[in-house]
C-alpha cells in the first residue's frame, strides 16, 4: 500500500476558507512572480509568530517555504533570487545585509535566534535543500514550543536551536552560549544565545 505525498496545494493551514482549484500562488507565478513574494510571505509570518498567532503562524510560514520547494523543483534554481550564487557569496552577502538591514529589523521586533535563523535561511536560499532545512528548523521549533510549558524553545534544558543553513547545532556550552560547526570549514566556534551563526566573525 502506498501513500500518496500532498503537495503544498493539499494542505491547508487554519481551516479551508482560501482553498480554491486555482489558488493565488499559483495565479502570480503564472503571471511570471518568482520567489520574492513565497520568501516575503515566509518570513512575515516566521519572524512575528510569538507577537501575534503563535504556532498557526509559524505553519502559515512553513507552508510557503514548502511551496517554495516544490517550486524550485518544477523551475530550477534560477526561480531562487541567489539561485545563482555560490555558498561563500551568499555568506557574504549575508554579512552586508545584516549590518545595514537584517540586525535593524530583528531588533525592532525583538525577534529570537531561533527565528533570526530561520529568516536567513529562507531569505538567503540558493537551493531546495536550504529552503528544506528550513522547514525541518520549523519542524523543531514546533515540536519545541509544544513541549515547553513556558512556550520558548530554550524553556527546556533538551530543546535545540534550529539548524540554520551552512552551521551545526553542537551543544550547550553554558546557559548563555551555543557551541556551532561551520559546515564548509569544519570550524567550531562558541557564540552567544543571541548571535545567529551566519551573523558570527568566523577566522
Amino acid at each position: 500500500m502506498t501513500t500518496e505525498t500532498k503537495t503544498a496545494n493539499d494542505i491547508q493551514i487554519s481551516g479551508d476558507h482560501y482553498k480554491t482549484s486555482y489558488q493565488h500562488w499559483d495565479m502570480l507565478v503564472m503571471m511570471g512572480y518568482t520567489s520574492q513574494y513565497f520568501v516575503g510571505q515566509a518570513t512575515k509570518y516566521i519572524s512575528r509568530w510569538r507577537k501575534k498567532n503563535g504556532i498557526p503562524d509559524l505553519k502559515k510560514g512553513q507552508h510557503f517555504v514548502q511551496k517554495l520547494i516544490e517550486l524550485t523543483h518544477d523551475h530550477g534554481n534560477k526561480f531562487l533570487q541567489f539561485g545563482h550564487m555560490r555558498d561563500y557569496d551568499i555568506e557574504n552577502l549575508i554579512i552586508k545585509h545584516a549590518e545595514a538591514h537584517l540586525r535593524a529589523f530583528f531588533a525592532a521586533n525583538d525577534s529570537k535566534i531561533e527565528e533570526q535563523a530561520i529568516c536567513v535561511s529562507v531569505l538567503f536560499a540558493n537551493t531546495p535543500q536550504r529552503l528544506q532545512e528550513a522547514v525541518d528548523a520549523i519542524e523543531q521549533l514546533i515540536k519545541a514550543t509544544v513541549e515547553s510549558e513556558e512556550q520558548a524553545i530554550f524553556g527546556g534544558s533538551n530543546a535545540q536551536p534550529p539548524v540554520s543553513a551552512g552551521f551545526d547545532f553542537i551543544e550547550y556550552t553554558d546557559h548563555d552560549t551555543v557551541k556551532w560547526r561551520k559546515k564548509s570549514t569544519g570550524e567550531v566556534q562558541d557564540l552567544p544565545l543571541t548571535t545567529p551563526p551566519m551573523f558570527a566573525t568566523w577566522k
